[in-house]
C-alpha cells in the first residue's frame, strides 16, 4: 500500500513475523501456527523428519475439525504436505525450495544452481553437517570432512533479519559470502552462479534496486504513490525478456 515495512514485504506477510510501524502491527500470515510456515528446524533422522511431518498433519485437522469443516478428503493426503514454509521434503526424497520465486528468472536460477551443486558436494563427499558454536562464529567453515553451521536460533534471527534489512545487515551479508566461499573448495564450481555472485558482491538485491528507483523518483519510502508502483512493476516486467536471453545463454537452453 505504498509504505516500506521490510527489504522481503512477501516473506514478512507469509511467514511467522510481526512487524509495527508508526503504530500500526503487521502480522504474518503463519504467526500463530508458526508449526506450518515457519523455518523448518534441524531434523537428524528420516525418522525425526516423519514424527514431525504427522504432527503437522494432526494439528491442522485439528483445527479444520475445530471449525466444523469436514476433513475426511484432507486426511487422505500425506503428511508432508502439512507445510508451507521455506523449505519442504516431498514423498519423492527431494526438497522444495520457495521463496526466491518473485525474482527475475536469472536470480533464481542461480541461487538454485549454487544450492543443488553444494548438496550434490555433501551428497557425493558423504561430508557431514554440524550446528555448533563453531558455526555460528564461521558460518560454512570446512574441515575434517564436517561443514559447520549455525544453530536454528542463529538462523531464525538471520532469516528475520535478511527480510527486513537485506545486505544492510553485516551478519546476512557474511552469511552469504560465506556460502559462495564454501562453494569455492570444491573444483569445478558452476560459472553460472555468477548472478547471485555479483548480487553479494555489489550487496544490492532487486529490492534495493527498486527503493533506490523511488528515492531517485523524490519520493519518501513510506509514502510512495500509486504511479510510482505502477512504473516499479511495468518497469521489472519489462526486463523479463532480455534476462530471459541471459538465462538462456547462461544455461545453453
Amino acid at each position: 500500500m505504498g509504505k516500506h515495512w521490510a527489504k522481503d514485504c512477501r516473506a514478512l506477510k507469509y511467514r511467522d513475523l510481526k512487524a509495527t510501524k508508526d503504530g500500526e502491527t503487521v502480522h504474518g500470515m503463519y504467526y500463530y501456527h508458526p508449526l506450518f510456515g515457519s523455518l523448518p528446524g534441524y531434523e537428524f533422522t528420516l525418522e525425526d523428519i516423519r514424527v514431525m511431518a504427522d504432527k503437522r498433519k494432526a494439528e491442522f485437522l485439528r483445527l479444520v475439525e475445530q471449525e466444523k469443516y469436514p476433513t475426511n478428503e484432507i486426511a487422505c493426503y500425506p503428511s508432508l504436505k502439512f507445510v508451507w514454509g521455506p523449505l519442504r521434503v516431498n514423498k519423492i526424497g527431494t526438497f522444495e525450495y520457495r521463496g526466491p520465486d518473485m525474482n527475475h528468472p536469472s536470480i533464481v536460477f542461480s541461487v538454485s544452481e549454487l544450492l543443488v551443486y553444494l548438496l550434490k558436494m555433501i551428497e557425493e563427499r558423504e561430508i557431514n553437517v554440524e550446528p555448533s558454536d563453531l558455526g555460528i562464529r564461521e558460518p560454512f567453515r570446512f574441515e575434517d570432512n564436517t561443514i559447520y553451521v549455525p544453530s536454528y536460533a542463529t538462523l531464525k534471527n538471520l532469516e528475520r533479519q535478511s527480510i527486513f534489512n537485506g545486505f544492510e545487515s553485516s551478519a546476512v551479508h557474511s552469511y552469504c559470502s560465506k556460502l559462495l566461499d564454501l562453494a569455492d573448495e570444491f573444483p569445478k564450481t558452476p560459472r553460472n552462479i555468477n548472478t547471485i555472485r555479483e548480487m553479494v558482491k555489489k550487496k544490492k538485491t532487486t529490492s534495493d534496486e527498486m527503493l533506490e528507483m523511488v528515492k531517485k523518483n523524490g519520493y519518501s519510502y513510506d509514502d510512495v504513490p500509486e504511479d510510482m508502483l505502477n512504473h516499479l512493476a511495468l518497469y521489472h516486467s519489462s526486463k523479463l525478456t532480455s534476462d530471459l536471453a541471459l538465462l538462456k545463454r547462461q544455461f545453453r537452453i
